[in-house]
């Protein structure tokens, strides 16, 4: 039983570990309008089994492309988005009946459902999937009664509602979901010229016009502030002929021109940078008959030119990969076919390739990556009057890796210790234990590459099972762990030289002498403290779900909670966020490991949950990390039968999480991880075997692109 080896400062016996590679992804999702001047339609989609035609040679072939969708004209204004197992889901326009369709993947073939059939509906569809349920969403445009509307599928059924009914206005809309799966849709306002944007408040639609200087808001592209959920946009001027940018600063729309070297801007598509939160578009050239790309770099827009082989750049669809390269799929009007163009990092440059040249193919795209970065595009056919869908299968991404700092820190090989990220960018180590436990205190100035030993012994006896938080003003708190024969302590400590010297705060925190216990350190420099173990060597393990709450650096401690809503553990990992909230998950209780993710917003004292079963195993000894653009990063640790070194984030405050390739260090548990101010995150030590006594000391660093 699990019970057994976690007396944890000792040695245990274990099978060896199998690494197990699991892949799976989900990348924001744009949809693209279109303009009906184009005198092109639907697209036709290519299938998941990859048994459809073979297409010329690039970088992401071979492309499969297989249809979708073939009864009648159908494929106009496909939207595409891919569910958490990466099956295609796609929103359309089926203009023999003149009804919106949805077309999903079930993993042998396309089901295809009517969502509105109300006559003359279904143009300007924009999908995007709720990321807790994955059920669709659409905005459309109703042609018949010039309304904007909103379908969402609940359960079997489709409901449709009119977001905004006030004269010929929805043409050209975009959808996006907040944090809480609240709808926002640009779009454009054909009575007067003008953008609007509409936002679901819970009870009602509230409407906005976001641009109003005379003929703006066709090709609008929406995406939201992955951290504030503030809502930006890329459109068309069409009075300047010129690509605009919208940004709501909390108080008002700051508006601002991104190209105005004369008919350009339509066909834009927008995502943002996961890391900056900066935007990225795409957009058509109309005088020079190109596509283009511009990037906000701080307060300059940057411009490039993607590709200017004649008549190219219509109905462009972006995405940006892991790395934030971007991807964009679109029309190639000279010869009729679909393109993509990804940019190559190695060699500072826009490669193109062709995705299907079999004529007359390539409108109304909408593209997609999958968690390997590979290309997935819904498209119409116009030759056929099919919807199509294209998957370029012969590209595997290349995440930023793992690179190793040291092979062989200056402090002995150790786990169960503790670290943290200071102010000044340096990262301290303390205690831990191997052969014997330890009490000494190591600094690194240059990310875990080299290391000086502060002290050989600090005033706090040597333990391990410890938690540490360095705060705001530099100062450095540890507390409690687990000393000789797994005693457990309640005892504070503060460093106020970066650990070379110790201050016995309190010899009791007012909480239970405990070991595998989280703490966070919240912005105004308040400590709280969660779970753990609070058993004695006699009576066995106790584990707990008390949360405690210090805001003078430890001195004194009140009870936020007796009894969270979340069961009693050990082991677990806790972040605080940019928001101030904090973020609770998996553990070890009184039974089966756990996956679960509990969210705090009042400082410990209510607990909603975020996920009961998270995608990755329920486990224990991992580690995770708040990464500085509001994402959370778990790795490794032991989930009752092996070691681990997979690595999981997470978007959206731990609702759901995305698998990332293998970390390069050793399958491992009782290591200890630290988030920089670059955003790069540090790894210490830890265990890797379990047939031989295995502690460790090497290093390593992962720097997100």
């Amino acid at each position: 039983m699990l019970e057994e080896r976690m007396n944890t400062c000792r040695i245990q016996k274990r099978r060896i570990p199998v690494i197990i590679l699991i892949l799976l992804g989900l990348l924001l999702i744009w949809g693209v309008s279109a303009s009906e001047s184009v005198q092109l339609s639907e697209k036709t989609p290519v299938g998941l089994e990859l048994n459809g035609n073979t297409l010329p040679t690039g970088e992401f072939a071979p492309w499969s492309v297989e249809i979708v969708a073939s009864a009648g004209k159908v494929g106009q204004y496909s939207s595409l988005a891919l569910d958490g197992n990466g099956m295609p889901r796609i929103s359309y326009y089926d203009q023999t009946n003149k009804d919106l369709k949805y077309a999903a993947w079930d993993g042998i073939k396309w089901v295809i459902s009517t969502v509105d059939s109300s006559k003359n509906v279904g143009e300007y569809s924009s999908l995007a999937l709720d990321k807790i349920t994955g059920m669709p969403r659409i905005s459309y445009y109703d042609q018949k009664n010039k309304n904007l509307k909103y379908a969402v599928l609940n359960g079997s059924q489709w409901i449709i509602s009119t977001v905004d009914s006030s004269k010929k206005v929805g043409q050209y809309s975009s959808l996006a979901l907040d944090g809480n799966g609240m709808p926002r849709i640009s779009y454009y306002d054909q009575t007067n010229k003008d953008l609007k944007y509409a936002a679901w408040d819970g009870a009602k639609w509230v409407i906005s016009t976001v641009d109003s200087s005379k003929k703006v808001g066709e090709y609008s592209s929406l995406a939201l502030d992955k951290i504030t959920g503030m809502p930006r946009i890329s459109y068309y001027d069409q009075t300047n002929k010129d690509l605009k940018y919208a940004a709501w600063d909390g108080i008002k729309w700051v508006i601002s021109t991104v190209d105005s070297s004369k008919k350009v801007g339509a066909y834009s598509s927008l995502a943002l940078d996961k890391i900056t939160g900066m935007p990225r578009i795409s957009y058509y050239d109309e005088t020079n008959k190109d596509l283009k790309y511009a990037a906000l770099n701080g307060t300059k827009w940057v411009i490039s030119t993607v590709d200017s082989s004649k008549k190219v750049g219509a109905y462009s669809s972006l995405a940006l990969d892991s790395n934030g390269d971007p991807r964009i799929s679109y029309y190639d009007m000279s010869n009729s076919d679909l393109k993509f163009a990804a940019w190559n990092r190695a060699n500072s440059k826009w490669v193109t390739e062709t995705v299907d040249s079999s004529k007359k193919v390539g409108a109304y795209s909408s593209l997609a990556l999958d968690s390997l970065g590979n290309p997935r595009i819904s498209y119409y056919d116009l030759k056929n009057r099919d919807l199509k869908y294209a998957a370029g299968t012969g590209h595997t991404q290349n995440p930023a890796p793992w690179t190793q700092q040291t092979a062989s820190a200056g402090w002995l090989p150790r786990y169960l210790h503790s670290s943290v990220a200071m102010p000044d960018g340096s990262i301290v180590l303390m205690g831990g234990t191997a052969n014997t436990k330890y009490n000494d205190v190591w600094r690194s100035t240059d990310k875990g590459a080299t290391w000086t030993e502060l002290t050989s012994d600090a005033g706090w006896s040597a333990r391990c099972m410890h938690s540490s938080v360095a705060l705001p003003d530099g100062s450095i708190v540890l507390m409690g762990g687990a000393g000789d024969n797994d005693i457990r302590k309640s005892d504070v400590w503060l460093s106020n030289d970066k650990g070379a010297t110790w201050t016995n705060i309190t010899t009791s925190g007012g909480w239970s002498a405990r070991m595998g216990a989280s703490s966070v350190a919240l912005p105004d420099g308040s400590i709280v403290l969660m779970g753990g173990d609070d058993g004695t060597p006699d009576s066995g393990y106790s584990r707990a779900n008390d949360v405690w709450l210090s805001k003078d650096k430890g001195t004194h401690w009140t009870q936020q909670t007796a009894s969270a809503e979340w069961s009693p553990r050990a082991w677990h990992t806790s972040v605080v966020m940019p928001d101030g909230s904090i973020v609770l998950m998996g553990g070890n209780p009184n039974g089966p490991l756990l996956n679960d993710v509990w969210r705090s917003t009042d400082i410990g004292k209510t607990w909603s949950l975020q996920t009961a079963s998270a995608g990755w195993s329920g486990r224990l000894t991992f580690s995770s990390v708040a990464l500085p653009d509001g994402s959370i990063v778990l790795m490794g640790g032991f989930d009752g039968n092996k070691y681990m070194n997979d690595v999981w984030r997470s978007t959206d405050i731990g609702k759901t999480w995305t698998q990332l390739p293998d970390a390069g260090w050793s399958a491992r548990e009782y290591f200890s991880s630290v988030t920089m101010a670059d955003g790069s995150i540090v790894l210490t030590g830890g265990y890797d075997d379990p047939d031989v006594f295995s502690p460790l000391n090497d290093v390593w660093r992962f720097v997100p692109s």
